[in-house]
């Protein structure tokens, strides 16, 4: 229990760098541009489309958080040990990496695809004359499951964000490696893993929670009679402060991983 003290409140305490705030909040502005297209691509789109392209964008999304978690935990590596920290050495170590992290994310987005196009086929057949609507009575467990998947994958990509920087930034394991010590860490011991990744994940929840709050009592009961692109340039004013706010709850999210991974390294690491 100290050593977690120590752990949680060092992490908290260099989740405020200027300089690590900045990378962090360029990568939620970016993430956060893309649910804003998003967000106006779908206007008046069919649920499949909506669904499909929702859950395609929070996909890219959290392949963008991947790429700057690595350089995070770098980061944060050379902070602990009281190393200055040059962000452009950082960037150039960890380029290969960088280069990597797409190995990493598409497997998930080409499993997701597949699967949207298989939903898509369950709407089709809704649309049969004289039969659709019985068989879609009749198959309607199969959209749930899907659905039920893809939330699912989200919950997995939280996982992953979690696990996998300190993993590929400190240990410097390829891919392979790093996702069969992701597993051995889960598996060996559950319950400190899931702990440790529940305690990162509250600040982030919280304050999304407050933000979205926020955003929703600030939109105007008219809304929808703005314009679409109206609409949109009007969300994304809302995003920039909205990723600002949350920058540092996601530096520390990173900068705790990094922490948990330390505490957690045993014999359970592939070696």
């Amino acid at each position: 229990m100290p050593q977690l003290r120590l752990s949680f409140n060092r992490a908290l305490s260099l989740a405020f760098s200027r300089k690590k705030l900045s990378i962090t909040c360029a990568s939620l502005v970016a993430a956060g541009l893309m649910m804003v297209l998003c967000k106006g691509l779908l206007t008046n789109a069919s649920m499949w489309v909506a669904l499909g392209l929702t859950f395609l964008f929070i996909f890219i999304d959290a392949a963008i958080l991947l790429s700057v978690g690595i350089i995070l935990v770098q980061v944060y590596r050379d902070e602990v040990r009281q190393i200055k920290v040059s962000y452009n050495k950082v960037i150039k170590n960890s380029l290969n990496v960088l280069l990597e992290v797409p190995f990493f994310s598409v497997p998930l987005i080409v499993g997701y695809l597949v699967l949207w196009l298989v939903l898509g086929l369950f709407f089709l057949v809704e649309k049969i004359p004289a039969l659709g609507e019985i068989l879609g009575i009749m198959l309607s467990f199969a959209p749930f499951l899907l659905v039920l998947f893809f939330i699912l994958l989200c919950l997995l990509h939280i996982v992953v964000l979690f696990f996998l920087p300190p993993a590929v930034a400190l240990s410097r394991l390829t891919r392979l490696r790093a996702f069969k010590m992701i597993f051995s860490r889960i598996t060996s011991d559950f319950f400190t893993n899931i702990l440790l990744l529940s305690l990162a994940f509250i600040p982030v929840v919280i304050v999304t929670g407050v933000l979205v709050l926020t955003a929703f009592l600030c939109t105007p009961p008219n809304i929808e009679a703005f314009s679409v692109l109206g609409s949109t340039v009007r969300w994304f004013f809302i995003m920039v402060p909205f990723a600002i706010v949350l920058a540092p709850a996601v530096s520390f999210f990173f900068n705790f991983s990094a922490e948990a991974y330390i505490l957690t390294l045993n014999d359970t690491e592939i070696k």
